[in-house]
């Protein structure tokens, strides 16, 4: 995407957010408005990040990465609770009823993000397989699945038992292959 694999962006955004959390618990939540503002941009860049790669693994790559998804479902709450938080003490400027929505109803978001996110991916296969027969095929060890997860890996091979390798075509394309050799 950059020039470089899209998990170096998570394997520096993730320990930034680490240590964001840790200085608010160690100062109480007592930060400057700026903090709350830088905050406030990285997380909105997360999801804007991951709405781009979740558009591309349903509709354009056609298959699903589990650590791309573990990566959404962290960063959809981290950006609502942030959001909702900025909302509340007037980083974000709003009305008193949004910050009353806000402040009451911020976890529906959280859940009515995941509802259509999963709602997105009913039909698109993970690792080869459609949603029905996804654990049946990955864990009852009667086929192996290669799949790439866009992490510019090298090629594994999978072997059968259920055994999972990896792929990679090209940095920006994902792809699945039935191993039954074996």
């Amino acid at each position: 995407t950059f020039g470089f694999p899209n998990i170096f962006i998570g394997v520096v955004g993730f320990p930034l957010m680490i240590a964001a959390a840790v200085s608010l618990l160690a100062v109480g939540g007592r930060m400057p408005t700026w903090y709350y503002a830088g905050l406030q941009a990285g997380v909105t860049f997360a999801l804007g990040f991951i709405i781009w790669l979740w558009y591309a693994a349903v509709y354009s790559i056609g298959v699903l990465c589990p650590y791309c998804m573990i990566v959404w479902a962290a960063v959809i709450p981290m950006f609502v609770v942030v959001t909702a938080r900025n909302i509340i003490h007037g980083v974000i400027p709003a009305s008193a009823g949004l910050r009353r929505i806000a402040a009451d109803w911020w976890w529906v978001a959280i859940v009515v993000a995941y509802v259509l996110v999963f709602a997105s991916e009913a039909q698109t296969p993970v690792l080869g397989v459609g949603v029905q027969d996804r654990l049946f095929h990955c864990f009852n060890g009667h086929r192996g699945v290669e799949v790439l997860c866009c992490t510019g890996a090298e090629r594994v091979p999978g072997q059968a038992h259920g055994r999972i390798g990896v792929q990679q075509q090209a940095p920006d394309r994902c792809a699945v292959f039935d191993d039954d050799r074996g």
